[in-house]
């Protein structure tokens, strides 16, 4: 979901994949607060899930803002 919403902005992001670009202590070494996912990450900030980007993008079209939108995710 989080990715087809991105796609329907025309927002560039990034993904990156469980156990193939980072591990779990990885993850949570960098983000102790992510417990599910997606991780979101907006210009280097752990931001939450995918309400949470939700808002993010909202902002993000709203100031005309040039954010760095990545997702991690498991799957």
């Amino acid at each position: 979901a989080a990715k087809n919403m991105l796609i329907s902005k025309n927002i560039v992001w990034s993904e990156k994949k469980l156990d193939i670009d980072f591990t779990k202590n990885q993850l949570l070494e960098t983000y102790p607060s992510a417990t599910l996912f997606p991780v979101v990450v907006v210009d280097g900030f752990y931001i939450g899930g995918y309400s949470d980007l939700l808002v993010a993008v909202d902002k993000h079209i709203n100031e005309s803002a040039n954010k760095s939108f990545l997702i991690e995710n498991k799957e």
